[in-house]
């Protein structure tokens, strides 16, 4: 490719980005205003060099997406190497919202009835990186007549393109599935490959489908000897194999040999995760991919260690029992650099651990700990905490144990698990109430611990921690033992770098646990008074000190309290006036400050019990609670009523009666009620009115992608076309409506009868319609190329089923009728449209026809055309005279 005498080409760009790697931005700006400036040339070849080097800076991260139009240009351009250069940089650079997508249809409908193969092949490499809906529909039946050209590399690209055409266009998939079947028996294996490579695909998206064909399948296993095509093929019954049980006795004796024989450990690692995914009954060839699988976690070569960790995985999904022996190589494999190798192994070791080894596995995860790094420490973390709260907690046996491994956890640098620390540690604490006091003293030690406060300052989820100490603290402050050191570790000064959310939970523990001490030393009944085998004179010192406990907790509050005055958030500020106000009351006396202490307890001493998820769902309904009565009658919408009523009360008719009983009984309906409805009328108009747009367009196009629309297009509107939907029900049902307020009325309670079976009536109504607003939303509504239509609708069709009358691929203008016997099978074009497929895939393709024959072809199909238009047009005047 030759290039203008002052401009750089691709090399020197590169040798120049690397001589300047400490000014590399600069120089990279420079090069693309050159590249702009080189694109707007009239030279082909310089516009090719700066599109080549445009697209070496689109792998770097750069935007290309400006230069759309001149990588049309380049596309177009007759010179191969030229072309080659444009199709790579649309392949790389142009996606769905790309503006020029339209000009490339032609473009690549040219390419690919070209006689060079290479052009061919550019052409379908591009199509399957760039292919779009509007791109699959129009060359689609392109791609498909590929399949039958004489060159093998074309049949097998084509192959493999039609996929992803699938994928864009579900529809053009039953009218090609028979076509590419036939390629089975191909007599090239690469061609053969690449249509059991498409259908494997096909078949682990919707493996019920395909059911019909296990038969095929079998056989072609059975007579591979392709390794790559065997693993495809194995990859099929992978996912057949669950739907269908006799499947396994059927393979696993190939199976058998496979893994016998083979020394390729690919295809032994697909026969590893075939056994696995639908054949784990089977338990001779379970110990055999058991077997395999040892040798492949005990390898030195990182990747098939990495591969046999993942195969465990999935046995330890099904069969966790039959690889119990694997737990300690994983164990091993926690301390290896791999950090892909050590994820597995965790997640093999969460599935594997019981409730008797679960001390050993938690305590040997955790040596791991110091020594790791800050992400590899995060995910030993959470692997420990999901195994322990997996199932309530099921299998830990010792609380007391598991809330010290918590605290440790809290400890680690660096932790993101604060959140779930916090969570379980106050879950404990609530449900198991013989644990409160342990988590009390568990906690203690996170209170105390100077650094760990400046930890939790500096940022990090600690902090969520100690707000969770904290409420457990003084939640449970009857099993403090130590309530001056407690109360200290509240009042320490690091405190005020924490979140104001921390520092309000602080001061409330400060209060509950004063409060409680307090109530404890002060307020003793009868029984305390009579307790123990101790003298008076203890009994005196005791009183003593109960009273100086008080004051020294009083007076060490007061004095590092007023700290929290200086928090930003007022709630930390409301909570430590209470606490003032509280410390206020007492007098020293204990016969006035007893009492005082005792409300304050009964106060703060509530227990908060846990509660249930589905505790909501047990509280019954009151019997009096009304939901369907208006709260105001008397309120109502006067349009959508006198509406109703013209339908109740016909022209000419008197206003009495029970058509004028009807339509007051209407009339009491409230305004909220009306306004609801037509609400839901503008709505249903509304997607009415979308769903007829999508209609017109789909019968412009020939396209039909939903069942039963034919049916309504020729059936005419639906309901509610009128734009009153709702009204008209009560119209036509006014004389049983009439009726039965009259019999109601001579039985004494018409006007009430009649409402509510009017009201009952409009509920079906509105529930009728509203199933219909929900599937129209997720059916009609969606455009056919919707993200979520595609995902949850896409290829998921029956594609043995025989086709239906009018399914086809859609019709494209100079579609090939027969292949030439030449070098490369090249397709010949006739100008006049024909339909694809409409011979059946079975259609002799390659026959050669005579020329005069040909031309007598032609010319039958242009007096057809002529003579259909010419229907066309009197049918056209026979319904203009009749109208």
């Amino acid at each position: 490719m030759g290039i203008s005498l002052f401009q750089k080409s691709l090399r020197d760009m590169i040798s120049g980005m690397r001589s300047n790697r400490n000014n590399e931005e600069k120089y990279i700006q420079k090069t693309m205003e050159d590249i702009k400036k080189e694109l707007k040339s009239t030279d082909m070849k310089v516009k090719t060099v700066a599109l080549q080097k445009l697209t070496y800076l689109n792998m770097l991260g750069f935007d290309m997406s400006w230069a759309a139009f001149h990588v049309v240009e380049v596309m177009s351009t007759p010179k191969l190497l030229h072309k080659v250069v444009g199709y790579q940089a649309a392949a790389q650079s142009f996606n769905e919202s790309t503006d020029v997508m339209l000009l490339v249809t032609n473009l690549i409908k040219k390419d690919l009835i070209s006689t060079n193969p290479t052009e061919r092949s550019i052409g379908l490499d591009c199509l399957s990186n760039i292919v779009t809906l509007d791109l699959a529909r129009d060359l689609i039946a392109d791609v498909y007549g590929l399949l039958s050209s004489s060159s093998a590399p074309c049949r097998k690209r084509s192959a493999l393109v039609l996929y992803c055409c699938f994928l864009k266009y579900p529809d053009a998939l039953r009218p090609c599935f028979k076509g590419l079947v036939e390629h089975l028996e191909d007599n090239e294996q690469s061609v053969v490959c690449s249509v059991v490579s498409v259908l494997c695909e096909l078949v682990i998206r919707h493996p019920h489908n395909y059911l019909e064909m296990a038969p095929l399948f079998y056989r072609l296993l059975l007579s591979s000897t392709n390794n790559w095509m065997t693993m495809k093929l194995l990859k099929i019954f992978g996912a057949l194999t669950p739907l269908e049980p006799r499947l396994t006795k059927k393979i696993a004796e190939p199976l058998k040999g496979i893994m016998q024989q083979t020394m390729a450990k690919s295809l032994l690692f697909e026969c590893i995760t075939t056994v696995c995914s639908g054949m784990t009954a089977n338990e001779d060839i379970v110990e055999m991919a058991l077997g395999h699988l040892k040798d492949f976690v005990l390898d030195s070569d990182p990747n098939l260690k990495y591969l046999g960790f993942k195969a465990l995985e999935q046995f330890v999904r099904h069969i966790p029992q039959s690889v119990l022996r694997f737990g300690n190589a994983a164990l091993m494999c926690l301390s290896t650099a791999d950090p892909t190798i050590r994820s597995s192994a965790l997640r093999v070791i969460s599935g594997l651990v019981s409730k008797k080894d679960l001390k050993e596995v938690v305590v040997r995860i955790l040596d791991h700990v110091p020594a790791a790094d800050t992400a590899y420490r995060n995910e030993l973390s959470d692997v420990v905490l999901k195994i322990c709260r997996r199932e309530k907690y099921a299998l830990v046996s010792d609380f007391s144990w598991y809330l010290n491994v918590l605290v440790e956890l809290a400890r680690v640098p660096g932790s993101t698990h604060g959140k779930e620390i916090a969570f379980q540690i106050t879950d404990i604490a609530c449900r198991v109430e013989a644990m409160r006091e342990d988590a009390v003293q568990a906690v203690r030690t996170l209170l105390i611990d100077p650094s760990v406060v400046e930890m939790a300052g500096e940022g990090g989820s600690i902090a969520e921690v100690l707000e969770a100490t904290a409420w457990i603290t003084g939640e449970y402050a009857s099993c403090v033992e130590h309530p001056k050191e407690t109360i200290e570790s509240l009042l320490q000064p690091g405190i005020l770098k924490l979140p104001c959310r921390v520092q309000a939970m602080y001061v409330q523990a400060i209060l509950k646990v004063f409060v409680h001490v307090s109530n404890d030393l002060l307020c003793e009944d009868d029984d305390d008074n009579n307790d123990g085998g101790g003298g008076e004179e203890g009994e005196e010192d005791v009183e003593i000190d109960k009273n100086a406990v008080v004051g020294e907790l009083s007076d060490l509050i007061t004095a590092h309290v007023g700290q929290y005055a200086c928090s930003p958030d007022p709630e930390v500020v409301e909570r430590m006036s209470q606490l003032k106000a509280v410390l206020s009351l007492r007098t020293g006396d204990q016969a006035s400050d007893g009492p005082t202490y005792r409300r304050l307890h009964s106060i703060i001493s509530q227990e908060l019990l846990p509660m249930s998820g589905k505790a909501q769902r047990k509280v019954p309904r009151p019997e009096d609670l009304e939901v369907v009565t208006p709260i105001m009658e008397e309120f109502y919408d006067e349009d959508v009523d006198g509406t109703a009523a013209e339908h109740e009360v016909g022209d000419g008719e008197a206003a009495d009666g029970p058509e004028a009983e009807r339509a007051a009984q209407f009339r009491s309906a409230d305004a909220a009620q009306a306004l609801t409805e037509a609400t839901d009328e503008q709505r249903r108009h509304a997607q009415e009115h979308a769903k007829n747009q999508l209609k017109e367009h789909r019968q412009r196009h020939g396209i039909f992608y939903l069942a039963g629309e034919d049916k309504e297009a020729e059936g005419g509107a639906v309901d509610g076309d009128d734009g009153s939907a709702g009204l008209p029900e009560q119209s036509a049902n006014s004389e049983t409506g009439s009726a039965d307020g009259a019999l109601a009325g001579q039985q004494g309670g018409g006007m009430d009868s009649a409402y509510s079976k009017m009201r009952k009536k409009k509920s079906r109504h509105r529930k009728k319609s509203a199933v219909v607003e929900v599937r129209r939303d997720e059916d009609d509504g969606m455009a056919a190329d919707s993200p979520v239509k595609q995902a949850r609708n896409a290829l998921d069709v029956n594609p043995l089923a025989p086709l239906e009358s009018g399914e086809g691929l859609p019709e494209v203008e100079a579609y090939p009728t027969h292949y030439g016997a030449g070098e490369g099978g090249i397709p010949t074009y006739d100008a006049a449209p024909t339909t694809a497929m409409a011979a059946g895939p079975e259609a002799d393709l390659i026959g050669d026809a005579a020329p005069r024959e040909a031309k007598r072809g032609k010319e039958k199909r242009r007096r057809r055309k002529h003579k259909s238009r010419k229907h066309q047009q009197e049918d056209a005047g026979a319904e203009a005279a009749a109208e």
